[in-house]
């Protein structure tokens, strides 16, 4: 698998009952039908008209379907590249993206339950901040507007509740392992924080223009620019990069994807 990375470690109203996070198959682009249509043949998780519950809450399951386009993503660049999967590879992208969108959910629809709402004008705002492109054939416009709306309620309701009163640095978080070597007693555990940026037509003036935006972030933060704020701005993974680029805090060595695992 080719992935092209830079990592920083510093070691969307609610019912009462359970229901399915998925997706309406309008979501899907006829490109990621096609490649997810491939790939089934490897793993039913792939398969778009097989719902397969991957976490079970109170509130919601969060269905393999709803999974795929975030998938997807992951995938594509090695995908045009001729790349092979194993079953293995794909489902612990499944995995990793099953646990961080519980956590997101969790988090928007509690952010509901107290009445946090997008505005537009925060939506127009954060679509100019992350320079958002519609026109990306990776995701439909709907999928797109959807998750927008997601970040944007969670930003309020962590602003408003979660943050207001609360302040620890990465270093807070560092001192904090350090002093409790307990909690990585199994396995080998870091914050970790990453920019990713891809390139979807693999021709050589992409991978260029790649590697020397990635050079030029590498400049950036030599000169003390915080690496939050590039992910937010240059991360093209809508999973981490509103976060700053965060993938979790004491991950536990074999927790994630196997290219941040190894580093």
């Amino acid at each position: 698998m080719k992935f092209i990375h830079i990592f920083f470690l510093f070691i969307i109203p609610l019912s009462l009952h359970s229901f399915e996070l998925t997706m309406d198959k309008k979501i899907y682009t006829p490109e990621m039908c096609d490649k997810m249509k491939l790939l089934s043949s490897i793993t039913a998780l792939c398969d778009l008209n097989k719902p397969i519950v991957c976490v079970k809450t109170k509130k919601f399951d969060i269905i393999n379907t709803y999974l795929i386009p975030f998938v997807y993503s992951n995938l594509i660049s090695d995908m045009n590249t001729g790349s092979n999967f194993t079953s293995d590879e794909i489902e612990e992208i499944f995995s990793y993206y099953a646990k961080e969108l519980a956590i997101k959910n969790i988090l928007f629809y509690e952010a509901l339950d107290l009445d946090i709402r997008a505005e537009n004008k925060e939506m127009e705002e954060h679509i100019k901040t992350n320079n958002i492109d519609f026109t990306d054939k990776t995701f439909s416009r709907e999928f797109l507007y959807n998750e927008i709306i997601k970040t944007v309620v969670i930003n309020k309701y962590l602003e408003k509740i979660i943050y207001i009163n609360l302040a620890v640095t990465d270093k807070e978080l560092e001192d904090y392992y350090i002093s409790n070597p307990s909690i990585g007693r199994i396995n080998k555990r870091a914050v970790v924080r990453y920019i990713r940026i891809t390139y979807k037509k693999n021709n050589d003036n992409e991978k260029v223009a790649v590697l020397k935006t990635m050079e030029n972030l590498l400049i950036l933060l030599d000169k003390g620019q915080g690496f939050s704020q590039l992910a937010k701005k240059y991360s093209d993974d809508i999973a981490t990069s509103n976060s700053g680029g965060l993938a979790g805090n004491f991950v536990e060595q074999g927790e994630t994807v196997e290219y941040i695992d190894n580093i």
